[in-house]
């Protein structure tokens, strides 16, 4: 790094400072200003911000080093959860918007009643505001700008964390979420040239793509996996398992199949719940089909540019050090720093809100102005932060930290979809969940081992979470289900959810409520999945130089995309 590069760094991170905190005026209106920018957010900025968000410095660090490590088919790890962020798009996006609610966890007590409700808002809260995002900030967020860091400075591990920590409560705690989605929109812009950027001069510094196509390793440009299982090995622990835990388990029970986190919060800040829809499909449409390949052709050529890197996971860094010329390198380097302030901001404001709104204001100050509430907000904000420091301390491993979020959730996925889809769901349903979501992912290898299938199987681990789950929470709705059919029959009518699941509460509504229909909506989200993920297929397809088939994909694709806009229009 020049002095050149430094000094773009700093021009670029001040910028974006000023222009969160310039923005992040309007946060200061109140609670609803600062924690959901007030429901004013248009498609285009919700559906933006999504993404910048999602472009959080860990991730292209991940894919990278994905790709290195074991090639394309790899990125199934997060690609297959796509299946449910786009189901999510149709369907929950514009029932999360019709439910009025500032929070995830305020749900519980609009579609709950009881003091089991009130424990459960109280209890996500805790568990998702503030352990749960802990963990993914310092174990994620941190983690992947400290590794960059660590590389760009030769600090060590604790002064880059610190650091890193530093630079983002530098303006998160003022900003709000104004200031977080005005400066995502820039990160946006600067993150799709920075990664081109890095990609043509990585492709460039190997001799060209032909010479990194032929230095891949037998299978490293395939889509899929060999699903042959080798000779001595147990399916339970082959490739092939691996595909189906997550094509056929992962997406619909990991935590988001309903939306989830912070991209609820964007969702409910939309001017409307067309708007929601269409954030929520924007934000589709770029996370899975097209950010993530200039990411996976840095992987790819940092084979050929740097073939001898300690861990997979150096290779984004190292590829910024070794190609880019002096002012270049500072701009991507000054991406990494501002992306990981907005990205880090989104998900302290979202852990704040979950504290404040849900637990603080609800259970222990419920009478305060909203200025003493934005207090609150700020001082929760520096809490969050301190805890995902002292997980950042602890390791340097973000594919593990991104597959133990996924699997220590995969039974709470399952209800929290059914709470919008059944009536005789409860609090003690989704309570049972995510006390045994837990648990069976902990004794997961005990019982693979008792039944004689060898440790360690995704499968298994799935298969058993979400049925150990189930046995928990099903019985519990079918038992305990929810007392207030008074209750219940307003959720509908706010809500309007699919009606199949409601009848139980809809009989004597006259005349018959206009629910989300499921027909349409599960069309909708097959041409979705047919465009998203064929656009993704013609494009991974293009660069493994099988042009028959990545025109193919395209024609698919496009034809997807006709069908979904001539659906779409005529459904509005």
């Amino acid at each position: 790094m020049t002095r050149f590069d430094w000094f773009v760094v700093v021009l670029y991170g001040a910028a974006l400072v000023v222009v969160g905190l310039w923005k992040g005026r309007k946060a200061q209106a109140g609670t609803d200003a600062y924690f959901a920018s007030g429901r004013s957010l248009s498609w285009w900025l919700a559906g933006t911000s999504m993404i910048a968000a999602s472009f959080a410095t860990d991730t292209p660090l991940m894919i990278a080093g994905l790709a290195r490590s074991s090639g394309i088919w790899r990125n199934w790890n997060w690609w297959c959860l796509g299946a449910s962020t786009i189901l999510a798009g149709f369907l929950f996006a514009r029932l999360w918007r019709r439910t009025g609610v500032l929070t995830e966890p305020e749900l519980t007590e609009r579609r709950y009643t009881g003091p089991e409700a009130a424990a459960l808002r109280g209890a996500k809260a805790v568990y998702w505001g503030v352990l749960y995002n802990a963990y993914a900030i310092g174990a994620l967020q941190i983690s992947g700008l400290a590794i960059v860091t660590k590389a760009a400075t030769g600090w060590d591990w604790e002064t880059a964390v610190f650091f890193c920590a530093a630079l983002s409560l530098s303006y998160s705690v003022f900003a709000g979420l104004w200031g977080v989605v005005s400066t995502d929109f820039f990160q946006f812009a600067a993150a799709v040239a920075g990664s081109l950027l890095l990609a043509f001069f990585s492709v460039r510094s190997a001799g060209g793509w032909e010479a990194v196509r032929a230095a891949a390793p037998a299978g490293h440009l395939s889509f899929f996996p060999d699903l042959a299982v080798p000779a001595g090995e147990s399916f339970w622990t082959s490739d092939a398992a691996w595909l189906l835990a997550l094509l056929g388990v992962q997406w619909w029970a990991w935590k988001n199949t309903d939306g989830g986190g912070m991209l609820v919060q964007r969702m409910v800040a939309c001017r409307d719940e067309r708007d929601a829809s269409r954030a929520m499909l924007w934000y589709n449409a770029v996370h899975y089909a097209l950010r993530a390949w200039p990411w996976i052709v840095v992987g790819l050529a940092s084979l050929v540019v740097a073939p001898d890197l300690a861990a997979p996971e150096q290779a984004y860094p190292a590829m910024i050090l070794k190609v880019l010329p002096a002012g270049l390198r500072g701009f991507v380097i000054a991406w990494f720093f501002a992306e990981f302030v907005a990205s880090l901001s989104g998900s302290v404001n979202w852990g704040a809100s979950l504290v404040v709104n849900d637990l603080y204001r609800r259970f222990l100050r419920r009478d305060r102005t909203d200025a003493h509430y934005l207090a609150a907000g700020r001082i929760v904000s520096v809490g969050v932060m301190a805890a995902g420091v002292a997980v950042a301390l602890q390791g340097e491993s973000l594919v593990g930290a991104f597959e133990n979020i996924l699997q220590l959730t995969a039974g709470v996925g399952v209800v929290q979809m059914a709470r919008w889809l059944w009536w005789r769901v409860s609090a003690a349903s989704e309570i049972a969940a995510m006390a045994a979501s837990p648990f069976c992912v902990f004794w997961a290898d005990e019982a693979a081992a008792f039944l004689g299938i060898p440790a360690g199987s995704l499968l298994f681990k799935l298969l058993f979470t979400v049925a150990g789950s189930a046995c928990v929470w099903v019985p519990a709705a079918l038992l305990f289900p929810e007392r207030s059919r008074l209750n219940l029959k307003k959720f509908y009518l706010t809500v309007k959810p699919p009606g199949l699941g409601w009848r139980g509460v809809t009989r004597g509504i006259t005349p018959p409520l206009a629910s989300v229909p499921i027909g349409p909506v599960l069309l909708q989200w097959l041409l979705g999945v047919g465009a998203i993920f064929g656009l993704n297929f013609a494009i991974g397809s293009f660069l493994a130089g099988a042009r028959g088939a990545a025109g193919a994909w395209f024609a698919a694709s496009s034809l997807a995309w006709f069908l979904l806009a001539w659906r779409l229009r005529n459904a509005s």
